[in-house]
């Protein structure tokens, strides 16, 4: 049916369809980057927690009794395993800020599919 001889009703009612189309879209398309979010954080705490019991470790060792030699290996080793911990804390951080700013234009996107509906 063309635009011209729909009446007032039909034409907005053809408004909400699309309004509830697209709105089902953005629904998903933040769904699935919701979820990849929730993944990368899983993964990113994961590593954190390894990395810390791996610190810990290291940490307990350093308080025995070790050979001179290994002193240094152990101590550049801890070294390294704070700063991946620093780093991948900071990473997590960053990933879940674009996390809540991807939520938040999805969010408004929404709001603004929703608004065109009710026109």
């Amino acid at each position: 049916m063309s635009d011209t001889f729909q009446t007032p009703l039909e034409r907005l009612h053809c408004d909400l369809q699309r309004a509830r189309e697209d709105m089902s879209k953005w629904k998903r398309r933040y769904e699935v980057e919701a979820q990849q979010r929730r993944n990368e954080a899983e993964v990113a705490d994961k590593t954190i927690r390894d990395l810390r019991a791996e610190l810990l470790q290291l940490c307990q060792l350093g308080t025995s009794v070790r050979p001179v030699a290994r002193s240094g290996a152990i101590d550049n080793e801890l070294a390294y395993l704070r700063q991946e911990c620093d780093r991948l804390t900071e990473a997590l951080a960053q990933e879940q800020q674009q996390h809540a700013k991807t939520r938040e234009n999805l969010i408004s996107a929404l709001g603004e599919a929703l608004q065109r509906g009710k026109r």
